[in-house]
């Protein structure tokens, strides 16, 4: 018999990152990436409302993770996600980027894409269950430990406006 417990997805609030969401944020980007933004990556991503859109999850109020993206010329691309150590593998990224494919297409977004570790399967497996594809190799792509991306991939249905 398996001792692997299944987590339960947890629910949480998506809304637009802000300046008091920072320390948290920086928190759990720092235990995430061995090459972390910087406090100040993050306030211009705040800062930008015309193409960045960085959001937390917060379950109770608390930050359990968040994403930053840019919508440009009609592309979404996912610079950076991360969920909390204790939050993570309960739904939280799924529901984040749920959240981010359903808006870019609202915003008439037609793709999507990202970066990420070879060695990140647990992240690609995420994005491949929302349809990402795998589409190209950038060598050398990461730093601190150097380290090359898979380029993924997902066409969005821009979602039409009804009069």
């Amino acid at each position: 018999m398996s001792t692997h417990k299944v987590m339960q997805d947890i629910s949480v609030h998506i809304e637009r990152m802000r300046i008091e969401h920072l320390p948290t944020v920086l928190c759990i980007e720092q235990a995430s990436y061995s090459d972390p933004w910087s406090e100040a990556a993050f306030g211009k991503e705040i800062e930008n409302t015309v193409i960045s859109m960085p959001v937390v999850a917060t379950r109770n109020g608390a930050v359990a993770g968040y994403l930053v993206a840019w919508l440009v010329a009609g592309e979404a691309h996912i610079g950076n996600v991360a969920v909390a150590l204790e939050h993570r593998r309960k739904g939280v990224g799924r529901q984040m980027l749920a959240w981010l494919l359903a808006h870019a297409a609202t915003c008439g977004c037609t793709l999507c894409s990202l970066e990420v570790r070879v060695s990140n399967l647990a992240a690609q497996n995420l994005y491949a269950g929302f349809g990402f594809r795998a589409a190209a190799l950038r060598k050398g792509y990461y730093t601190h430990p150097v380290e090359d991306a898979v380029v993924m991939l997902k066409t969005l249905n821009p979602v039409e406006e009804v009069d």
